[in-house]
Order: structure tokens, then sequence, then C-alpha cells
């Protein structure tokens, strides 16, 4: 397990490096997506060091980013050397400057949501074709029974995926923020 006090400096340095870089992809003047981005910094780059440890970088190896919103995890990711593909709801994904950078770096960003009942819909992946999933800051905003969403999230991944889940109390960790 990847642990910056622990491991060399260096590695963890080129991560946070990675993570700062992407402020300079955000337009002036969005101060809610900068300020997203700002005060996750430390965080993804803890996740990310995690993420690297448990499973390199591969070009191949298929990660899915549940609830991307801004879409700097999947950024990060795909800079990362990851094949990244993303969902969420369609308010998020249909932003013009999210679906840009999606386009530009080459991820797959699909809409997700509900159907009329309030039951999750399928996500729009094959069964069995994701080696890693990724949940960050997502589970706090879940309004419904989450039985149907962890069925699919089972669903799309490979036997022997990574399931990498965060909650709020991992974000407030002194290992996340200054």
């Amino acid at each position: 397990m990847f642990n910056p006090s622990t491991d060399t400096m260096a590695a963890h340095n080129a991560i946070l490096q990675q993570v700062n870089s992407l402020k300079a992809v955000i337009p002036p003047g969005d101060f809610h997506d900068f300020g997203f981005l700002d005060t996750h910094v430390r965080c993804f780059a803890y996740f990310l060091g995690l993420l690297r440890s448990w499973a390199p970088p591969e070009r191949d190896r298929e990660v899915l980013e549940t609830g991307s919103y801004h879409l700097h995890l999947s950024m990060l990711m795909a800079r990362l050397g990851y094949c990244v593909k993303s969902i969420d709801l369609p308010a998020f994904v249909n932003r013009v400057v999210v679906a840009s950078r999606a386009r530009g770096l080459g991820i797959e960003n699909s809409p997700y949501g509900l159907n009329e009942f309030g039951k999750p819909v399928r996500i729009p992946y094959n069964d069995s074709s994701l080696d890693v999933v990724v949940c960050t800051k997502v589970l706090e905003h879940i309004r419904f029974n989450p039985v149907a969403l962890w069925s699919e999230v089972y669903r799309v991944m490979r036997e022997g995926a990574l399931l990498l889940l965060t909650t709020p109390l991992l974000a407030h960790s002194t290992q996340c923020h200054d």
C-alpha cells in the first residue's frame, strides 16, 4: 500500500505535480471547478498513489470512475496511463467543459441516472469488462437504496477486479489535507 510518509517522496511529489498541473486546464472564472480541485489536491494525490500501487497503470487496464463530476480524477488517471471510462448524472456529463475534457483525453464519459421509479439504470458497460471501479466522494450523495447500483458495479467488474471506495471521512484525514 502506498504511504507518502514511507514511500519515496519523489514518487509522491510526481503524483502531486500531476494533480496540480490540472489547475492549468480549468477555465478562467470557473471558481467552483477550480475550488473543488484545489480543495482535493492532496486527497487526489494520495488516492492515485494507492491506485498505482494496487493496480499499476496499463493502457489496457480499464478503470471506471463513478460520479466523475468535473472529471478531475478521470483526467488524472488517463494522464497516468489508465484506460478510463466514467459515469455521472447527465447534468454533469453534458456540461460543455466536461465533454471537452473527456474528448481531449479519450475518456468515455457516459450519463448515468435513475429511471422513472427512482432506481439506478444499467451501467452502460458489458458484464465483467472492468478491472477497477473507482467511487470517490459519491456515497454521501446517494439518496436511494444503493443495492441496485452495487449490483450493477459488481456486474461490470471482472473477476479479481478492484473496487476503490472513499467516504468523506477519508477526505478529512490529515493525509489528504494540509
